[in-house]
């Protein structure tokens, strides 16, 4: 009985076409949209720059970069805010930063 390892010559089958099916994202992008979507929660849910600082412990500086998409969060402040907002973590996330993939060459 011959033995196979299955991992190294079921791989390359495995990952054909892995490519294809990748996301593309834009950092720049992704950081704009989410603050939008931040920003819009917030208003909807009759929230002020104020409530966030005041009632939810928010910086009020970094709150506003947040909102502008001028600066990256970490996992537990996007958890935070998720929290915050009343959203799950991918409805807060959902869609934001997708671009069109590269013309495949």
């Amino acid at each position: 009985m011959e033995m196979r390892n299955s991992i190294s010559t079921d791989m390359p089958r495995q990952l054909v076409g892995f490519s294809e099916k990748m996301m593309h994202y834009s950092y720049k992008l992704l950081l704009e949209e989410l603050g939008a979507r931040i920003k819009k929660l917030r208003k909807d849910r009759g929230l002020t720059l104020r409530d966030m600082v005041v009632q939810h412990g928010f910086h009020l500086t970094h709150w506003q970069t947040f909102e502008r998409g001028k600066r990256g969060l970490a996992l537990p402040s996007l958890l935070r805010i998720a929290e915050v907002l009343d959203v799950t973590l991918c409805e807060l996330l959902d869609g934001l930063g997708e671009v069109p993939k590269p013309p495949s060459q």
